[in-house]
């Protein structure tokens, strides 16, 4: 099995239909599905957010979502960056010091304006870290130590189901002789 193998795909299924937890036994409606639907397995949901157990595999909404709150990040630190420098004195209070002309307003409105420009980039960067926080992933790929765990367990179940049909087969067992014995 190549390391594509090790991809696993999420799905639901009904509650009647819910089953034993691989891990912990409890029961769960969440199924792990391989990509070439050779195995499967249920999986309490709290177990994929484990990432000793299974990481979710990045998908293009994911990188996507990711780029948006980095570009965010990058706008929000310019936008910090030029309110501090736009940040009227705060000598302004001595008399003397500061005009109180035209320009020193002006500085004041793109000061407020550039903190509510920043406000609503912060607000915005909150929202999507949040997306990316909550982001369910659809695929998983598990850890190397359980996908080897798992396949040793399909093995070992073929091995042992070849078994039994040997030992269902007549001739397996050697059968008592039915000829008299001469003395």
């Amino acid at each position: 099995m190549s390391s594509s193998d090790n991809i696993y795909t999420l799905r639901k299924v009904a509650a009647k239909d819910s089953k034993a937890c691989f891990v912990c036994y409890k029961p769960t409606d969440t199924v792990l599905v391989a990509a070439n639907k050779s195995d499967h397995f249920y999986v309490c949901e709290l177990h994929l957010k484990d990432e000793g157990f299974a990481v979710g595999v990045k998908g293009q909404q994911y990188v996507e979502l990711e780029q948006q709150v980095k570009e965010l990040e990058g706008r929000r630190d310019a936008q910090r960056k030029r309110c501090e420098q736009q940040r009227p004195s705060s000598w302004r209070w001595v008399p003397g010091l500061s005009s109180k002309d035209e320009k020193s307003k002006d500085v004041s409105k793109e000061y407020e304006e550039s903190k509510r420009e920043l406000a609503s980039t912060e607000k915005e960067l909150a929202e999507s870290e949040q997306n990316l926080k909550e982001y369910r992933f659809k695929q998983y790929k598990l850890n190397d130590a359980i996908y080897e765990t798992r396949r040793r367990a399909q093995a070992q179940a073929r091995m042992s189901s070849k078994r039994q049909e040997k030992i269902r087969q007549p001739g397996f067992f050697p059968s008592v002789p039915k000829h008299d014995v001469q003395s």
